[in-house]
């Protein structure tokens, strides 16, 4: 039997260091390379108590010991969140008024304490909790303050030894949209040395569980169930650009059901929990629901019959559109590129409530409301006579979607999945002060990912049971062809006065189009993705002046395929003796991430999406000019992608300069990071894109 016992524990060790991303000795050091922090010993508790939502919280105390590394390091831990947020990565996409932060509200901090190792000796120092907040949406639907602590130190500094150590609780009811789906890494953004995890919940109430690549040990004492790990030398991986940590970071996913969250079936009388998915979802299904029922009703009230003087309008402009694709797109497209977005900060700050909600009327002005967009776009869709479902999406990047992961449903954007009158489905992205996507236009985050469905069937109605059953489909994916971005210019290179006049076209397709095209249009741009992509053409220096610039139309089906001629004029550098540099990096604005190539990679790395880059500009010249040098032409080519640049000098006037990038690796190993570096430190060089032109004599 003791022999038994110890196999076991034999395998479950070598278990947990196959997929628990623990590494050897060797690996570890050089995990620290770049880090600006390093825990050494990190002891942390999580007690969940009570077992009615009001009273229910979450105790979370932490003793850690770590070296501040770096200036960066102690300004991180300066801003250290008391408690920190479970799930540190998750990403967030709503409208502004709707900011949702890696916060808890309403924590009671209960202790906060800090020590510093001198010779071996802990000496108290300075550390108290700072309370910040800020204005958000809460869920009586009005602003309100949410509170949460951070933390503050003196009397540390770089290369101290710390120890740390906080306690404080959280509650469920003023963060139930937070805690009814929690889900935790066990790797953190700075290294590990040494990591224990207790988790303890009571044994009366049931819970949802899924662990990914590390199972706890699991022990029952005195009506608690604990989960514990342990784990030694992990990585601070969790936050690698361009990362995936969910497909490849032990985590755990933890969902309280609540037996007051409980109903009877029609059917049986058999009592079960109703799904936290249903809930959190339950507000933005109403909405739809409603409209569901004023349409099949036939409610005839003055502003609903605005919806329908709205849509008829637009259906006369398409009589023969069968299946409804050209009237949904053309009503998109108005959203996008004419309707006034309301962020109704009145109404939020409780100034007008006096102000009725006339979602019809405001359609007919072509102005969409933020507190009632949804009903608004439901009204529309379903007297356009399409079936539709909300699709809860979630950014690929932080994970996906599932049964017992659903951290978005509450305020996250969502999708209208549209059923057209032939079957053929249409994904509708409601627009915002952030989001303005064309109907069937998904964002590379959003493409090729799980997203859940909610239907009003689903929840129990009369005689009609409650199905539990969550039901998930797949988003369509861009390929490689699809996302292009092409620049063609024309320069004037005036070499007497020291200026240059560009005359460029644009053109964009696939995701390059979805990203890039807000840029010239004055509409919103995504601020979570690199902001590489919002560099115009003409963004050179301060110095550059854009003279005009004219946007094309966007085409109205998948690749979104428009163009944007834009003339601009930026001053040369000056003439040294008779050589004039120009550094042409400045010309290019190639996507690339300038940290990925610090330290070691431990995770792989995922570009946003794989497509071509292409820049070529034709160079003329008013006096002839040589190159300085005949110029190597640079041209990499790997498993990753591509990248070529070349100057050419075609007549004693005129040159032509073409820089090339293609990403057509959707993954690639940490092993194979090298091939990622090769192609950015080129596209990154400066030296490699100097111009270097000397007067001729004639």
């Amino acid at each position: 039997m003791k022999r038994r016992i110890s196999l076991v524990a034999v395998l479950a060790c070598w278990l947990t260091m196959l997929f628990g991303q623990q590494l050897n000795e060797s690996d570890y050091h050089q995990s620290l390379v770049g880090e600006s922090i390093e825990i050494v010993n990190d002891q942390m508790s999580v007690d969940m108590t009570g077992v009615k939502s009001s009273m229910i919280r979450f105790s979370v105390k932490r003793n850690v010991v770590l070296v501040i590394r770096t200036k960066e390091g102690l300004r991180d831990l300066n801003h250290m969140l008391i408690p920190e947020f479970f799930d540190q990565i998750n990403i967030t996409h709503a409208p502004s008024n709707i900011r949702q932060e890696k916060v808890y509200d309403n924590v009671k901090v209960d202790s906060v304490a800090a020590w510093k190792f001198t010779g071996g000796v802990e000496n108290k120092i300075q550390a108290s909790k700072r309370l910040c907040s800020f204005k958000t949406i809460t869920d009586i639907d009005r602003y309100g303050q949410l509170n949460y602590y951070r933390l503050s130190l003196t009397g540390a500094g770089v290369g101290d030894t710390l120890r740390l150590y906080y306690a404080a609780s959280i509650p469920l009811e003023e963060n139930w949209h937070h805690l009814f789906s929690i889900r935790m890494f066990h790797h953190s953004r700075w290294p590990r040395r040494n990591y224990h995890l207790t988790w303890t919940y009571p044994t009366r109430i049931d819970v949802d569980t899924l662990f990914f690549k590390s199972r706890p040990v699991v022990s029952k004492s005195n009506g608690q169930t604990v989960f514990e790990w342990s784990m030694t030398n992990l990585a601070g991986s969790l936050d690698e650009n361009n990362g995936r940590p969910y497909m490849e970071l032990p985590w755990f996913a933890f969902n309280p059901k609540l037996s007051e969250f409980m109903m009877l079936q029609y059917s049986n009388f058999d009592q079960e929990y109703i799904p936290s998915w249903i809930l959190m979802s339950y507000h933005r299904e109403s909405a739809v629901t409603l409209a569901r029922i004023n349409v099949q009703q036939g409610v005839r009230t003055t502003d609903l019959l605005k919806f329908n003087k709205v849509v008829d309008t637009i259906k006369q402009r398409f009589p023969a559109d069968s299946s409804g694709f050209k009237t949904l797109g053309w009503f998109q497209k108005l959203m996008v590129e004419k309707a006034k977005y309301d962020m109704d900060v009145k109404y939020y700050s409780n100034e007008a409530n006096y102000l009725l909600n006339k979602p019809g009327g405001d359609m007919a002005s072509c102005l969409i409301r933020d507190r009632n967009r949804l009903t608004a776009y439901s009204n529309m869709l379903l007297r356009f006579d399409f079936s539709v479902l909300l699709a809860y999406p979630m950014d690929k990047r932080a994970g996906t979607i599932s049964s017992k992961y659903f951290p978005n449903m509450v305020f996250d954007d969502l999708l209208f999945l549209t059923v057209l009158r032939d079957s053929s489905l249409v994904w509708i992205y409601p627009i915002s002060d952030k989001a303005r996507f064309y109907a069937d236009e998904l964002p590379f985050y959003f493409e090729n990912t799980d997203v859940m469905l909610t239907v009003f069937t689903q929840m129990r109605g009369y005689k009609r049971d409650m199905s539990s059953d969550a039901m998930f489909f797949h988003t369509p994916a861009s390929k490689t062809s699809d996302n292009t971005r092409k620049v063609n210019g024309l320069v004037e290179m005036d070499l007497v006065n020291g200026k240059a006049k560009f005359s460029s076209r644009v053109s964009l397709s696939g995701q390059y189009s979805t990203i890039c095209r807000n840029t010239y249009r004055g509409l919103p741009v995504d601020s979570t993705v690199n902001m590489l992509y919002h560099k115009r053409v003409s963004d050179i220096s301060p110095e550059t002046k854009i003279l005009r610039t004219k946007n094309g139309a966007v085409a109205d089906k998948f690749p979104f395929l428009t163009q944007t001629t834009t003339e601009y004029e930026t001053p040369l550098p000056a003439w040294v003796s008779d050589t004039l540099t120009v550094d042409l990096s400045k010309w290019f604005h190639h996507v690339v991430d300038h940290e990925v190539a610090v330290g070691k990679r431990f995770t792989s790395y995922y570009p946003d999406f794989t497509g071509s880059d292409s820049w070529s500009f034709m160079i003329k010249l008013n006096q002839p000019a040589s190159l300085l040098a005949d110029l190597t032409p640079v041209k990499i080519s790997n498993d990753f992608g591509q990248y070529s640049f070349e100057i050419k000098q075609l007549s004693p006037t005129e040159l032509l300069v073409t820089s090339y990038y293609l990403v057509k690796a959707p993954v690639v190993a940490p092993e194979k990071m090298d091939q990622v570096n090769q192609i950015n430190n080129a596209i990154t060089s400066g030296e490699g894109h100097l111009l270097k032109l000397v007067r001729k004599v004639e």
